[in-house]
């Protein structure tokens, strides 16, 4: 006979359990919640070093992993963050000065990207971008 299915509300004390550390935030974030998360990001090169913030704009902030893809047209990189705050700047030595920036550009975790823009001359970003959630997993 299979085993019983655990009821909801005991899932997020298990998994922390499981996992030896509290793993409430992302139940409360990924699962109970009803939004969706709306990244709008910005980088620029300064000093050999790439700085990105990641930004949300819907009410409620998401925590989580989400993957960057850098490129100049000759190389790429792929880089995993996590984002623990609402405008966090991350700063990534990637080993080139990207002009290019895709967000969860494998659609892990979200479904909608809209076009990036950065300025190459001044290192200052055109625009922003949208992003609409694919699937509740973040991980």
């Amino acid at each position: 006979m299979p085993a019983a299915p655990l009821p909801r509300k005991i899932w997020p004390a298990f998994t922390s359990d499981y996992l030896g550390e509290d793993y409430t935030w992302f139940f409360d974030d990924w699962i109970y919640n009803r939004s969706y998360p709306r990244y709008h990001a910005t980088f620029y090169n300064s000093g050999g070093v790439t700085y990105v913030q990641l930004e949300q704009s819907q009410a409620d902030f998401f925590r989580g992993y989400i993957s960057l893809e850098f490129s100049d047209g000759i190389e790429t990189e792929m880089v995993r963050v996590f984002q623990s705050f609402n405008g966090e700047v991350f700063e990534l030595n990637l080993g080139f000065a990207p002009d290019d920036l895709r967000v969860d550009p494998n659609k892990d975790l979200l479904r909608e990207v809209s076009t990036v823009i950065y300025d190459s001359i001044d290192n200052n970003p055109l625009t922003t971008f949208r992003i609409i959630n694919n699937r509740p997993n973040p991980f």
